[in-house]
């Protein structure tokens, strides 16, 4: 099965093409009346507060700071995705947005009141006198997408899972000491940015994210296996996702199987998720892509079977064209049915899968470049494309290749 056709977006009008509809979706999707809502209500509340000295108190919001002591949390998190939120590839789109429609995506890609603020400042919005922490770090700060503070602080006190080790917390503990969440080892936490709110928008009946649901609907939550438990094992601020060969091979399982039908030899491969809490994969941006091959000595190549799973969606995110996503403990096969007299000797088969986790972005990045001249984008805006569209070719891996040699073939005599 081949890729299928998408159709050629019109141009005309200047219409923006931004992938501006998983901001949107994200922005408030926990409703429930506990501690989820209020930690994450929008806006948060302001972090550090321009209040602090008035109020005695002093909070940093560079990590860096909370790097000096949470050393290895602050070295996980420096490699995550979630350091990457703000993003070129995301930058360049809010200029077009506006700052109102771009509060829907800080919500999640930068929470803090002072890191959005940040943004603001930098593309003009708002004075450099103006917003919440005018007057502290965060002025001083590159890092304006998912912080330490983003998940941990909110009106200058700090929150926190459960100690691992018996402690006691005293007033002379760093911070004054933190209040304990155990919603903090909860895959309810997570939802808010990672499943559309009721009431969004559906194509196909589906949301444009439904991570949580898809959770909730698996065997791991009956299991209570969390999404802590394997995106940050051990409590490793990790987040490690569809972008990590390992990560994802550790929740797959692959095979090759032959059977004799007689004169001919069919070629089974099959891929299964096995250890994946949810729809693998999950959203609508990635692909995986499949291919079954026969090769003989003399290295020629005959494709038997290919696929893709994944969500493929226009750039507009307005269309479905297919949805092959996996849920938990389903499976892709591909197979082939060979005549055995027609297969050279020492023949095998090759069975590989390759993943583009950001084949959607890429899309709408290459045709914002392909039509920047209608579109009206400014040579910055252009650069910004440019930069992430190569760096989301570089996502690309392999990630996994099986050669299984072809069994003893014997023909039923006639």
């Amino acid at each position: 099965m081949g890729l299928l056709a998408v159709e050629e977006m019109p141009a005309a009008g200047k219409i923006i093409r931004f992938l501006t509809c998983l901001c949107v979706v994200s922005a408030l999707a926990c409703k429930e009346s506990d501690f989820n809502s209020t930690h994450w209500k929008q806006p948060i509340f302001a972090s550090g507060s321009n209040d602090s000295q008035a109020m005695g108190k002093h909070i940093n919001l560079n990590p860096d700071s909370c790097g000096s002591c949470h050393t290895e949390q602050y070295r996980f998190w420096k490699e995550s995705h979630h350091r990457g939120a703000i993003s070129s590839g995301v930058l360049w789109q809010l200029p077009k947005l506006g700052q109102k429609s771009s509060d829907s995506c800080f919500s999640c890609h930068s929470p803090l009141q002072e890191s959005s603020a940040q943004i603001k400042k930098n593309l003009g919005w708002i004075s450099e006198n103006s917003g919440p922490a005018s007057n502290n770090e965060m002025r001083e700060i590159n890092e304006v997408g998912i912080t330490c503070a983003s998940c941990h602080v909110r009106n200058l006190v700090w929150f926190g899972p459960p100690p691992q080790a018996k402690t006691t917390i005293v007033d002379t503990s760093p911070h004054n000491g933190f209040i304990v969440k155990e919603e903090f080892e909860s895959s309810l936490f997570c939802k808010t940015c990672h499943e559309s709110p009721e009431g969004s928008n559906k194509i196909n009946d589906k949301k444009m994210m439904e991570t949580f649901s898809e959770w909730e609907k698996s065997k791991f939550k009956k299991l209570n296996i969390q999404c802590q438990n394997c995106h940050m094992p051990d409590r490793k601020h990790l987040w490690k996702g569809i972008h990590d060969r390992d990560f994802v091979l550790s929740g797959i399982g692959t095979q090759i199987n032959f059977k004799d039908l007689g004169d001919k030899l069919q070629i089974i491969a099959t891929i299964t998720s096995t250890n994946v809490g949810h729809r693998f994969p999950t959203y609508s941006i990635p692909k995986i892509y499949l291919k079954l091959v026969l090769i003989d000595k003399d290295n020629s190549l005959t494709i038997l079977d290919d696929s893709v799973i994944g969500r493929l969606m226009d750039i507009d995110l307005k269309t479905e064209f297919y949805d092959t996503r996996l849920n938990p403990g389903e499976s892709v096969i591909l197979t082939s049915t060979l005549e055995k007299k027609l297969i050279k000797k020492d023949s095998f088969v090759q069975f590989e899968g390759i993943v583009q986790p950001d084949e959607l972005y890429e899309r709408m990045f290459e045709f914002n470049v392909e039509q920047k001249e209608v579109l009206g984008h400014s040579k910055e805006t252009v650069l910004q494309i440019g930069e992430a569209l190569l760096q989301k070719k570089k996502s690309r891996y392999t990630l996994f290749h099986l050669e299984r040699s072809l069994p003893k073939l014997t023909v039923p005599s006639q």
